[in-house]
């Protein structure tokens, strides 16, 4: 089994919406290489076939194994959100943000859980920071302007 052949692989599918394939190769890979990336493509997959608490299982021992990739904080902070365990999905999206995964949709969604959350303190630092980073940001725009 040739890795980064199936990385490519993993990736492409993933892009595809293909979750079932992904699932099953990342299934296939497991017996032979313990790597973080094969458990974080495993539970994003799991995720998007709504078996969420294997998908979360296998994100957290992504995390577990290198606990230094933002991309799974930031998944792992969608999926609680989803799920409305809103403490649990800031936890996630602040490390996300503390290991400098820095995007305009992260921002969004870690300020709207500050907001579920009503956290004032925290959301007035995080929303400034945003705005900083994201000038043009319609989005974060709006947030403010409908929480301020």
């Amino acid at each position: 089994m040739n890795l980064e052949k199936n990385i490519e692989n993993l990736q492409k599918l993933a892009d595809e919406k293909k979750f079932s394939e992904v699932e099953d190769l990342c299934l296939g890979m497991i017996k032979i290489y313990e790597q973080s990336f094969i458990y974080y493509f495993l539970g994003m997959a799991q995720v998007n076939l709504s078996k969420i608490d294997s998908g979360v299982y296998f994100i957290r021992k992504s995390i577990f194994l290198s606990p230094n990739v933002p991309q799974a904080y930031r998944l792992l902070g969608k999926v609680y959100k989803g799920l409305g365990i809103n403490d649990l999905s800031e936890e996630n999206f602040s490390k996300c943000v503390e290991l400098g995964f820095i995007k305009e949709d992260i921002y969004n969604d870690y300020i709207e859980v500050l907001i579920l959350l009503d956290r004032k303190d925290e959301y007035r630092k995080i929303i400034n920071e945003a705005l900083n980073k994201f000038p043009n940001s319609k989005k974060i725009k709006n947030l403010k302007e409908n929480y301020d």
